[in-house]
C-alpha cells in the first residue's frame, strides 16, 4: 500500500466513523401533514433536458469519470435515453446501483493536518445520477412545499441567509424598543447530514408526507446500499458502506434534511429559525422567568434530537444576548449538565452580530478580509507589464467579484452601522481606484479624491450601492420574490389621517434609539420613500425587475 493510499484509508475510516447505527428501537410519533398521497414520481423529456442543460461544464465528474461537458454539449442526444432510464427507475422504484457510489475529496479545515478529524469531506457523485435526482427533487418539492415550515431558510427557494437574519434581528430590535433583551441559543449538531437514520427518515416520508408505493420504494432504494471511497493524489481507499445520512453532495440531500427537521419548531414555544442544520432559538426576556422558559424549550429541543437520532454538541452551542440595558437579566443555559458558553458576539450566517447591534465587529472583519483580498488582487497583477497592457475592465471585474462581494455581503442587515464604520468599507474601494488609476491607461484626473475617482471610472460608491440593495430588497418583499410572511408584515403602507401634500408609500416607524432608527425596518421605508419621491414614474408594484433596477442604478449614480 502506497503512502497516499494509506492516507486515503485513514481519512475514509474517519469519515465513516460519523455514520450512526442504522438500527432503531422504535419509531417516534411524527406529525401528519395535510398533503395528498404521492404514489409515483413522474418524468417528462423537458424536465430531463432542463436538468442536462443546467449542469455546469466545469463540474467535477464522479466515479464513472463521465465529464460534465459531455452532458451539456450532448444534451439533445442524451435526453431521450435518459428519460427512458428515469421512467424505468421511477416505475420500478429502484435507484441505479452504479450511481450510488461516491468519490470523497478531503478538504483541510484547521488545526493539525495530521489529525483526520480536521478534514471536511467533499462528495463527488456520478453526474447522470444527479440528473435523475433533479427530476425527483422537482417532483418531491412540488408535493411538500405547502407544508414546509416558515422557519427553515436553507436551500428553500425565495429564502436566504439575509431573510433568516432579518426576521431574527426584527425580534431583537422590537425587544430593544420595549426596553428589554433577547436571549438566543445557537445549537450545533455533530455531523448532522451524516447522522440521519435511514429508517427514521423513511418513516417520516411515509407518515408525515404520504409517500407511498413506488415513490416510497424509490427513496428507500436511493438511500440504501451506498458506498464511498477517498481519493488522495490519485490513490484511492477501499470502498466503505454508507450506513446513515442523506447523500452528501447530492441534490436531494438538503431537501430531505429539511423534511427530516421540519417539525422541530412545533415542539418549542420560543421563536426558532433554521438554516439547514443551523438552528437557533430565541426569546424576549423581561424577567428571569422568561429565561427559564427558554431553557425549557432548549430541553425539549434536546429531547427531540435524541428521539430522532441527532446529536447536539454542547461544547459548540452558545448563548447570546442582544440588549442595550446596563443590567440585563443573567441566565445560564444548559444542555444536560453542560453549561453553554456565553459570548458577546457571534458569527451568524456570515454576519458578525454583537450584543448591542452596532455591527462594528462585522465591519472590522469585512474590512480586514477585503484588504487581504485586495492585496492578493494587486499582487496578481504585478507582472512587470506596461500600464497600457492592462485591461481596465478585466481588473475591475476581478475587483467586483473577489473584493467588493466581501464588502457587500448581507449589507441590508448591517448598513445601519455608524457612519464611522461604514466609511471604512468605502476606503477599501478608494484604495483600489487609486491603484487602478496609476497602473492602467485610464487617463488623468485632477484629484485622487474618492468622488473624483468614482466619477472618472463611472462606478457608484459602496454607500450608494448599499442604498441600491435596500431598494431591491424591499421590492423583492412586496413582489413575492422573498417568501416570508413575517417580512411582508414588517413594512406597512402609509395611510395618512388627513390629506397632505407629502405623499409617502410606506409608513416610517420611529425608534427611540439610533440602533432602532438605523435598523433595516426603519431605514428601508425611509430610503424607499425618498427614492420614489424623486422618481415619480417608478412603480414598485408593477415595474419589471429590469426597469426598476435601471431606475435604481440611475438614482444611486446621482447620489
Amino acid at each position: 500500500m502506497t503512502e497516499d493510499q494509506a492516507r486515503a484509508t485513514v481519512l475514509n475510516d474517519a469519515f465513516a466513523a460519523k455514520f450512526t447505527n442504522p438500527a432503531v428501537t422504535g419509531l417516534p410519533n411524527t406529525p401528519d401533514y395535510p398533503v395528498d398521497n404521492l404514489a409515483r414520481l413522474n418524468v417528462c423529456e423537458s424536465a430531463v433536458l432542463a436538468a442536462l442543460k443546467s449542469v455546469s461544464p466545469c463540474k467535477a465528474c464522479g466515479p464513472d469519470n463521465i465529464s460534465a461537458r459531455i452532458l451539456t454539449e450532448c444534451a439533445d442526444e442524451l435526453v431521450v435515453p435518459l428519460t427512458k432510464i428515469c421512467r424505468a427507475s421511477f416505475s420500478a422504484g429502484v435507484f441505479p446501483t452504479r450511481w450510488k457510489q461516491a468519490n470523497i475529496i478531503a478538504i483541510f479545515k484547521k488545526g493539525d493536518k495530521k489529525v483526520p478529524t480536521n478534514y471536511r469531506s467533499i462528495s463527488l457523485l456520478p453526474l447522470f445520477g444527479k440528473i435523475l435526482e433533479r427530476v425527483a427533487y422537482d417532483e418531491l418539492f412540488r408535493h411538500v412545499s405547502p407544508v414546509l415550515c416558515e422557519q427553515q431558510h436553507g436551500f428553500i427557494p425565495k429564502r436566504s441567509c439575509v431573510s433568516n437574519l432579518a426576521i431574527y434581528l426584527r425580534s431583537a430590535w422590537e425587544a430593544i424598543l420595549d426596553g428589554y433583551q433577547t436571549d438566543a441559543i445557537y445549537t450545533d449538531y455533530s455531523a448532522a447530514f451524516q447522522s440521519v437514520n435511514h429508517a427514521l427518515i423513511i418513516h417520516k416520508l411515509k407518515q408525515s408526507y404520504h409517500l407511498q408505493d413506488f415513490s416510497l420504494k424509490w427513496f428507500v432504494s436511493y438511500l440504501s446500499d451506498r458506498r464511498q471511497r477517498v481519493i488522495v493524489n490519485g490513490r484511492t481507499s477501499e470502498w466503505k458502506p454508507v450506513t446513515s445520512g442523506v447523500p452528501e453532495g447530492s441534490l436531494l440531500a438538503p431537501l430531505l434534511f429539511s423534511l427530516f427537521v421540519n417539525d422541530l419548531p412545533s415542539v418549542i414555544d420560543s421563536d426558532c429559525l433554521m438554516y439547514a442544520d443551523d438552528v437557533k432559538i430565541f426569546r424576549k426576556i423581561e424577567a428571569p422567568a422568561d429565561g427559564l422558559l427558554l431553557q425549557g424549550d432548549l430541553d425539549r429541543l434536546s429531547a427531540w434530537s435524541v428521539s430522532w437520532g441527532l446529536t447536539l454538541n454542547p461544547a459548540k452551542c452558545k448563548s447570546f444576548t442582544m440588549t442595550l440595558r446596563r443590567a440585563p437579566v443573567q441566565t445560564r443555559y444548559f444542555i444536560g449538565t453542560t453549561a453553554l458558553e456565553h459570548v458577546l458576539e457571534i458569527r451568524d450566517l456570515g454576519v458578525i452580530i454583537d450584543s448591542k447591534l452596532t455591527f462594528g465587529p462585522h465591519v472590522d472583519s469585512i474590512v480586514r478580509r477585503g484588504n487581504r483580498a485586495l492585496g492578493l488582487l494587486i499582487r496578481s497583477f504585478q507582472t512587470g507589464l506596461r500600464r497600457s497592457k492592462f485591461n481596465r475592465n478585466a481588473v475591475m471585474t476581478a475587483f467586483f467579484a473577489n473584493v467588493r462581494s466581501i464588502l457587500e455581503y448581507g449589507s441590508v442587515i448591517w448598513t445601519g452601522a455608524a457612519k464611522t464604520h461604514t466609511a471604512r468599507v468605502d476606503r477599501v474601494q478608494h484604495k483600489f481606484l487609486m491603484w487602478l488609476l496609476s497602473n492602467t491607461a485610464s487617463g488623468h484626473t485632477q484629484s485622487l479624491s474618492y468622488q473624483n475617482l468614482l466619477s472618472h471610472f463611472k462606478i457608484p460608491s459602496l454607500t450608494s450601492r448599499r442604498i441600491q440593495h435596500d431598494l431591491l430588497f424591499i421590492r423583492n418583499i412586496f413582489r413575492s420574490k422573498l417568501n416570508s410572511i413575517a417580512l411582508q408584515g414588517s413594512f406597512s403602507l402609509h395611510v395618512p389621517a388627513r390629506s397632505t401634500r407629502t405623499l409617502r408609500l410606506f409608513s416610517e416607524p420611529r425608534g427611540r434609539v439610533n440602533t432602532i432608527q438605523s435598523g433595516m425596518f426603519c431605514r428601508l421605508p425611509r430610503v424607499a420613500n425618498t427614492f420614489l419621491a424623486t422618481n415619480g414614474i417608478v412603480d414598485l408594484f408593477t415595474d419589471s425587475l429590469g426597469t426598476f433596477k435601471a431606475h435604481v442604478i440611475k438614482y444611486v449614480m446621482s447620489l
